[in-house]
């Protein structure tokens, strides 16, 4: 009996799996952590601490490969539905009202309660003169790990049009209520709430969306079932958030990770699993290209060259599928850097043809040669208005404050800064840069999440995919290919389009390219260029071109 005993024991110690072992059906069982990676550090910093008080032999313990994979696991969830909340300040969003190009705008800030139950935190910018009571409206859709504050990057530029601008964090972002995120399937009914009340509260006509990564992939979602959106500008989106996986988990095996096809279609459906059992929704639902085939809403794609975490490929991907008007522009830098100013003119242009901005319906800001539009606009207050404008904005709005008119020949003045709009300055000289602003998935976040699916699953071998890709040697061509047939692009896009506001004007070296071969050919000197769309609303001497006008849901109209 008790030799029984003896091999029963014996024989379970031989069928217990190794420490070392990855026995990923156990993973089922795991239940999101939110304290996982902090009780992780807090472990590892204990044994650390303890191998520095013994001998200098001591040999660190390296943590089991369950440990790791369980940690990892755990930071992916994580990532997926609660990422880091941004925090922030309401004098990030600049004072309640300023003076912008000389004209008087006000931010209203209020809570908006959602169908599910969560109040939203938003924030209107309106110009106080306007022509009417109702006029359109660009609302801001910010990426994951962000807020408010991001619309301020773009704020200048959409003011100067004569529209308003609507920006919300949307529910578990910034300060609004909610635990979890969806990446696009819950903020889709945010979205929804949020036009609902601007059409309900009549102070608005058409609407425009520009959204950025996460908002991007929100606005691509709902537009497949709202066709009434004027227009759209979709900035880093992703075409389908398991694809978005299988590429992380690829750029770990460029960088040495080893991982069969099977272990990582096993963790993802793990994960999947798990998001849905505690956010409420499947990863595969988080789809952008899948609505791309039913929008038909006009749209302006946007890309970083550089963008390691959100590759280009997925806005050419959703463009290429997108059934709708539609033009790509692929820019310098990577997912958070600030976007050039060429990018910020042809979205101008793109929501000025098709809001059908004009005279009758906004009331355009007189954009001085020497403002930065890339600045938040309360430090460009402008000129003080004459007579003529005082009479003017009398008449709109009742205002009887008369202003001082300056003297002709006179230096504008400085900007006024106040201790209240002093958060972004620093960061909005060149644009508004992600990273600087803590807003967005930063760098150092990407890193953390590749970190994390390398620990899950399983470690690194010994390649060096990642430096052989480094090294390859026809990366500046590919980019001059890439440059010249976004010029083309743009020319074919934007060349008929004229809403009586300044031309595009085409990145720096093409211009002197084309200002030479047109010297060459007429043997004349080349025109003065024109001021860039930075004078929007500025008309432009010369012959007039003909106006076409884009109207969604229609497709353009080829000509002969």
């Amino acid at each position: 009996m008790g030799n029984t005993n003896k091999s029963r024991a014996g024989s379970n110690l031989e069928s217990r799996p190794s420490e070392d072992a990855i026995n990923f059906s156990d993973l089922d069982d795991i239940e999101y952590d939110q304290d996982a990676a902090l009780q992780a550090r807090e472990e590892e910093a204990q044994r650390r601490s303890s191998q520095t008080q013994g001998t200098p032999d001591s040999q660190p313990r390296r943590p089991s490969y369950y440990t790791m994979a369980k940690q990892g696991y755990n930071e992916l969830v994580k990532a997926i539905i609660r990422p880091p909340r941004a925090s922030y300040d309401v004098d990030a969003l600049g004072p309640p009202s300023f003076k912008f190009a000389g004209q008087h705008f006000v931010r209203t800030d209020f809570p908006l309660n959602t169908l599910r139950g969560l109040t939203l935190q938003c924030s209107h910018w309106e110009p106080v003169m306007r022509v009417a009571d109702q006029i359109p409206c660009v609302i801001y859709l910010h990426g994951n790990s962000s807020g408010r504050p991001e619309a301020v990057g773009c704020l200048s530029y959409l003011l100067s049009l004569g529209v308003s601008v609507f920006a919300f964090d949307f529910a578990g972002s910034g300060m609004s209520e909610g635990e979890h995120v969806s990446l696009g399937y819950y903020e889709r009914e945010d979205l929804q709430c949020v036009i609902n009340h601007l059409r309900a509260t009549n102070v608005v006509t058409t609407v425009a969306l520009w959204g950025r990564s996460m908002g991007a992939a929100t606005a691509l979602m709902h537009g497949d079932r709202d066709p009434s959106i004027a227009c759209m500008v979709c900035d880093s989106a992703f075409s389908d958030l398991t694809t978005l996986a299988e590429e992380m988990v690829e750029k770990g095996r460029e960088q040495g990770l080893w991982a069969p096809n099977l272990l990582v279609s096993v963790a993802i459906r793990m994960i999947a699993g798990s998001v849905k059992k505690m956010a409420k929704f499947n990863i595969k639902d988080i789809s952008p290209i899948s609505h791309a085939a039913q929008c038909f809403i006009p749209c302006l794609f946007v890309a970083g060259e550089d963008d390691n975490f959100i590759l280009p490929s997925h806005s050419e991907s959703i463009h290429k599928a997108y059934a709708g008007d539609k033009n790509i522009i692929i820019v310098d830098g990577d997912h958070n850097s600030p976007r050039p100013q060429f990018m910020f003119d042809s979205a101008c242009i793109f929501l000025k043809a098709c809001l059908q901005l004009t005279p009758e319906n906004t009331t355009p800001v007189e954009i001085e040669e020497h403002m930065n539009l890339l600045m938040p606009p309360w430090y460009l207050p402008g000129r003080e208005k004459g007579i003529g404008d005082f009479l003017r904005q009398a008449f709109v709005r009742g205002s009887m404050t008369p202003t001082k008119e300056r003297p002709e020949n006179t230096p504008p003045p400085p900007p006024q800064i106040d201790g209240t709009s002093e958060v972004l300055f620093s960061d909005m000289i060149e644009g508004l840069d992600m990273n600087k602003a803590g807003l967005g998935v930063s760098e150092g976040r990407q890193q953390n999440i590749n970190e994390n699916i390398v620990s899950m699953l399983g470690g690194k071998g010994g390649g060096k995919g990642g430096e052989k890709k480094k090294q390859g040697g026809g990366g500046k061509q590919k980019k001059e290919q890439q440059k010249d047939q976004q010029a083309e692009q743009d020319e074919a896009f934007f060349g008929d389009i004229d809403s009586n506001a300044s031309l595009l004007t085409p990145p720096p070296r093409q211009q002197q390219q084309q200002q030479q071969q047109q010297q060459q050919q007429e043997n004349i000197t080349p025109p003065p260029v024109p001021a860039p769309l930075a004078a929007v609303g500025a008309n432009v001497k010369g012959p007039a071109k003909p106006t076409i006008s884009i109207l969604p849901p229609a497709p353009p109209q080829e000509t002969g």
